[in-house]
């Protein structure tokens, strides 16, 4: 790396000084996790919880945050708590954008219902699996499977499902 122009040195030269970066800086590949370090601290200073089981929710009384890279999402039911948490927040040096009710999020879409419950649809998804499957009436079918294609048969001298999945 080269002294940006316009830096000067006390003795002149230019060629033989290291600076030292103090904070990551935007784009380069560590600089979502220094974020998301910074906000985790933030969070924790003004009283919120990590979820120990999903590093990314936190959670505090009934407000509960949920964080995917620079992305948040307050959710809990009463509205001043939310305004309280995002003031906390701002007073604590975070820009905060508040964009109101929740309605798309990471290609979810997100239904507050008139009982109360929440429906949540990833519906470009379900449609492009739909698309590719060809599961409609009308869509033309796809040809026969790809020669390199397995089947999969069950293990014959496999232990006998308990009726537990093991995924971590």
């Amino acid at each position: 790396m080269h002294l940006p122009h316009g830096v000067q040195m006390a003795d002149g030269s230019r060629g033989i000084h290291v600076l030292k970066i103090l904070k990551s800086i935007y784009g380069q590949k560590q600089a979502d996790r220094v974020w998301y370090n910074h906000l985790k601290e933030g969070l924790l200073r003004i009283a919120f919880t990590q979820l120990a089981i999903d590093e990314c929710v936190f959670y505090v009384d009934k407000t509960m945050f949920l964080c995917y890279i620079d992305d948040g999402i307050f959710a809990l039911t009463d509205q001043e708590d939310i305004d309280q948490a995002i003031k906390d927040l701002t007073n604590d040096d975070f820009y905060i954008e508040d964009k109101g009710d929740i309605e798309d999020y990471l290609g979810m879409t997100i239904e507050k219902l008139s009982d109360g419950r929440i429906r949540i649809a990833q519906l470009q998804i379900i449609q492009l699996i739909i698309d590719e499957v060809c599961i409609l009436p009308g869509l033309k079918e796809k040809g026969s499977l790809a020669s390199a294609t397995r089947l999969l048969t069950r293990e014959l001298d496999a232990p006998k499902f308990d009726g537990r999945f093991h995924y971590r």
